[in-house]
C-alpha cells in the first residue's frame, strides 16, 4: 500500500468535488454494512440470544473502488475534496502543525462547542491494523462521526484498515517520527513517546485523543463544551487513554510543562497519570473530570472485564472503557467471530459496536 502526498495535478479534474461551504457529515457507508445499534439500556440479564448477522471482513473492502478526502488550502480558501481511489488503505499525508489542516478544523470542525469534533489517534510504528483498534474506530465512526480522524505518525495496513478507510473516508496522516527525547531527557519507557504526541496533538489542533484500545459506547458531544476533559480511573489515576481539549487549552499546557519540568523517565505512569491528578486540583476551572467512565467503569478493576463472573454488568452510565490490551491475554486474540459467544462485559460492549447489539449471538 502506497500512502502519500497527493496534489491537485494527481487527481483527474472530473473527480474534483470541493466543497465551498463544510458538509454534513454522515455515517451512512457503515451504517449501510453493520447496521444500526439496537441494544436495550434496561435489560442487563443477557439471558436471551439473538441472530447476529455474519459479517465477516476477510477481504471485501481491499482494492475495491472507493473515496479518498483530502484538505486543499489557498490564501482565502479551504476546500475539502473527495476524489476516486482503488488503493487500499490510501490516505492524504500532510505535516505535523500544518495550517491548512488547522484551518479545515477551525472552519468546518468546531461548530459552537469548544472541543473540535476531531478524533486524533497515536500510530508511530508501521503495523497491522488488529480487531480491537478497528473496534475503536467503528465506535468512533458510530457515535462521534467526526469531521475528520488524525493519525499521528505512520499509516497502518491490512484487511481492517482497508475497510475502515472504505467506511470513513475522512482520515488525515500527519507524518510524525516518535520522540527519543522529552525535553532534552532520554525516553524512560517507549510508551512516554505516545504520552507526549498526544499533548502535541491537542494543544496544536484541538480535539478528541483516543488510545486504539478505548472503545466508546456513546456519544460523547456534550462533553465537547467544556475546555478539556479527563477521566479519573477506578484505580485512583487519571485516565490519558482517553483525553479531549479546546486547541491550546490551559491545561495541556500546565500538563506539557509538567514533562518539561517534571519528567521523571523512570517512572512509567508519573507524567501521563499521576501529575494531572495534581494539576486537576490546582487548575479545576480548566478540566471536567469524568469518574469511571471513560477509562474502567468503578468496581471493573484489572481482568473484571474480560471474564463472565461479570457478564451481567451493566455499564449504560458508562462513555467508553479503556481495555488496556496490551497487558491483557483475554483479548489478544479476538476477531469479529470469537466476540459473538464472548460471555463478557468485554464481549457486550464488542458486541454493541460491531452488531450493534450487546446481546450473545445464538
Amino acid at each position: 500500500m502506497k500512502v502519500g502526498p497527493i496534489t491537485n495535478d494527481s487527481i483527474p479534474k472530473s473527480q474534483h468535488k470541493p466543497f465551498t461551504q463544510c458538509d454534513e457529515i454522515s455515517n451512512d457507508e457503515a451504517i449501510n454494512y453493520f447496521g444500526n445499534v439496537t441494544s436495550s439500556m434496561k435489560d442487563w440479564k443477557f439471558q436471551n440470544k439473538i441472530s447476529c448477522p455474519t459479517r465477516i471482513i476477510g477481504n471485501r473492502f481491499t482494492n475495491k473502488s472507493r473515496r479518498m478526502f483530502s484538505i486543499r488550502c489557498t490564501t482565502t480558501t479551504v476546500d475539502a475534496i473527495f476524489s476516486e481511489t482503488v488503493n487500499s488503505g490510501e490516505v492524504q499525508e500532510m505535516e505535523f502543525g500544518d495550517q491548512c489542516l488547522n484551518r479545515y478544523i477551525q472552519k468546518c470542525c468546531l461548530g459552537e462547542q469548544r472541543v473540535p469534533n476531531v478524533v486524533h489517534y497515536v500510530w508511530y510504528k508501521r503495523g497491522e491494523l488488529s480487531f480491537v483498534p478497528f473496534l475503536s474506530l467503528l465506535g468512533v465512526i458510530r457515535f462521534v462521526k467526526p469531521c475528520v480522524i488524525v493519525f499521528h505518525g505512520a499509516a497502518p495496513y491490512g484487511k481492517y484498515w482497508d475497510a475502515f478507510t472504505y467506511l470513513w473516508p475522512r482520515v488525515i496522516l500527519l507524518k510524525r517520527k516518535a520522540p527519543t527525547t522529552i525535553f532534552n531527557k532520554p525516553l524512560g519507557y517507549v510508551e512516554h513517546a505516545s504520552d507526549i504526541m498526544r499533548i502535541e496533538a491537542l494543544i496544536n489542533y484541538g480535539g478528541i485523543y483516543m488510545d486504539t484500545d478505548t472503545i466508546l459506547v456513546k456519544s460523547v458531544d456534550k462533553l465537547r463544551n467544556y475546555s478539556c476533559v479527563m477521566s479519573e480511573q477506578s484505580s485512583g489515576l487519571m485516565g490519558s487513554a482517553f483525553v479531549m481539549s479546546e486547541k491550546n487549552g490551559t491545561f495541556v499546557n500546565k500538563w506539557m510543562n509538567g514533562y518539561k519540568y517534571y519528567y521523571i523517565p523512570g517512572k512509567y505512569v508519573y507524567n501521563a497519570m499521576v501529575y494531572p491528578k495534581k494539576l486537576k486540583l490546582r487548575y479545576k476551572d480548566h478540566i471536567h473530570v469524568e469518574y469511571g467512565t471513560i477509562s474502567r467503569p468503578n468496581g471493573m478493576l484489572g481482568y473484571k472485564i474480560y471474564l463472565n463472573s461479570h457478564a451481567t454488568y451493566d455499564w449504560s452510565h458508562i462513555y467508553g472503557i479503556h481495555l488496556f490490551i496490551r497487558m491483557s491475554r483475554y483479548i489478544s486474540a479476538s476477531t469479529e467471530y470469537i466476540i459473538r459467544y464472548k460471555n463478557s462485559t468485554f464481549g457486550s460492549i464488542a458486541r454493541h459496536v460491531y452488531y450493534g447489539n450487546k446481546e450473545i449471538c445464538l
